[in-house]
């Protein structure tokens, strides 16, 4: 058997040579992988493929990375300018929103709840609702009881028959909350 030593060049020539060969492989097996379009792991309502999703916490709800709601500012000077009524106005965006993918919205106060409802109907399906549970400001308003009949009442007023995702907002000290009762 013949003496083959190996240099240190020789080794980490061959080393290198290998590893560009390696790296390359991956690279082209990413490309293949990049252009075939990759199907949701979960269900995602109103799924595009344009839109980004994300896992929301632990519910196992997959909501678009983008979504709705908040609180209505400079509504008025919007409608001026489309010459919309408030319902047709709210009907269009969500229109848009579910075009491009967005499947969540997180509406605050009870006006916010019933233009939603309005614009989601008979296409409730496409969206996740979270409705919000305010004015725990008051100790008598924080028990389970007053908090469960607050939402009762807000899905009978929006004519929702249920919410995918219930918040409750919790007073907290600092800041402008102030824990007068008066």
């Amino acid at each position: 058997m013949a003496d083959k030593q190996i240099t240190r060049r020789k080794f980490v020539r061959d080393s290198l040579v290998g590893a560009a060969g390696i790296a390359a492989g991956l690279g082209a097996a990413d490309r293949v992988a990049a252009a075939k379009p990759r199907k949701p792991r979960k269900k995602i309502l109103n799924y595009n493929p344009d839109m980004e999703y994300r896992r929301l916490g632990k519910t196992g709800l997959w909501i678009s990375a983008v979504c709705m709601g908040g609180h209505w500012k400079r509504v008025n000077k919007i409608l001026e300018a489309t010459g919309k009524t408030f319902d047709e106005n709210c009907h269009d965006i969500v229109s848009r929103c579910i075009e491009v993918g967005i499947n969540y919205i997180d509406a605050c106060s009870g006006g916010e709840v019933k233009a939603y409802s309005k614009a989601l109907t008979g296409r409730r399906e496409k969206m996740y609702l979270a409705l919000a549970a305010g004015g725990v400001r008051s100790p008598e308003n924080r028990t389970a009881n007053k908090l469960l009949a607050r939402l009762d009442k807000l899905l009978k007023e929006s004519n929702q028959e249920y919410t995918d995702i219930w918040r409750i907002i919790c007073l907290e000290p600092g800041g402008r909350h102030t824990f007068d009762t008066a």
